[in-house]
């Protein structure tokens, strides 16, 4: 129950803060499509929200974060 509160927490957090670019913020995406690479980062030990597994990187954050390079 408290991990699916904080999930939807970080949710409506997030999705509150997403806005159409901007000309403000276009450098961000041009910059983006001139390297050919989004960067992202995360605490080691951020457990739901992000944590390493054998190598891997998981968490809520991390499917988040994933869901947005998959929309740009």
């Amino acid at each position: 129950m408290l991990k699916k509160l904080a999930f939807a927490t970080v949710s409506m957090v997030l999705l509150a803060t997403i806005q159409p670019a901007s000309a403000q913020d276009s450098f961000v995406l041009e910059r983006i499509k001139e390297r050919g690479t989004i960067n992202m980062g995360h605490r080691e030990a951020s457990v739901p929200f992000a944590y390493l597994k054998v190598g891997s990187v998981l968490g809520y954050s991390i499917d988040l974060c994933d869901l947005f390079v998959e929309k740009i």
